[in-house]
């Protein structure tokens, strides 16, 4: 039995099942691979090892980041890590996204691109809820805030 692992993505391999031999090769951004005899069930979403390793990119930033005495790097590291948090869940909530995107974007403006950028990142497989509300962020003056 083959089964074709797709995400609307031709570059995910077939995955092979056969009898007690079982062949699962270059499958991205899966969560959970449940396996019974001749069944296979892909669940799809963000990598969070991935995922992780993006944001420690960002935490070096902010750890680089001059001190503003109006801003702790430690208000700037909690949004983020709140940010990171959520988009990693099965279902993220984007109302919360959306929230601490805003807020961070106060907070650091020079930041929230880089943010929205790791979260837009195609390889990472970032809901794509999460990723509308990342771009409608980006895109809103948020001085009105």
């Amino acid at each position: 039995m083959n089964v074709r692992a797709s995400r609307n993505d031709p570059s995910h391999e077939t995955l092979s099942v056969g009898g007690d031999k079982n062949t699962i090769r270059d499958v991205k951004n899966v969560d959970v691979i449940n396996q019974g005899r001749g069944t296979v069930t892909v669940t799809y979403g963000s990598d969070a090892t991935e995922l992780a390793e993006k944001f420690l990119d960002i935490y070096r930033l902010i750890d680089t980041r001059p001190e503003d005495p109006n801003v702790d790097k430690d208000e700037i590291a909690t949004t983020v890590k709140h940010v990171e948090n959520e988009t990693s869940k099965q279902q993220p909530n984007t109302v919360k996204i959306e929230r601490w995107l805003k807020r961070l974007g106060g907070l650091a403006p020079d930041l929230l691109p880089v943010v929205v950028s790791t979260l837009l990142d195609p390889s990472l497989g970032v809901a794509t809820a999460v990723c509308t509300v990342a771009k409608k962020v980006l895109s809103q003056d948020l001085s009105e805030s």
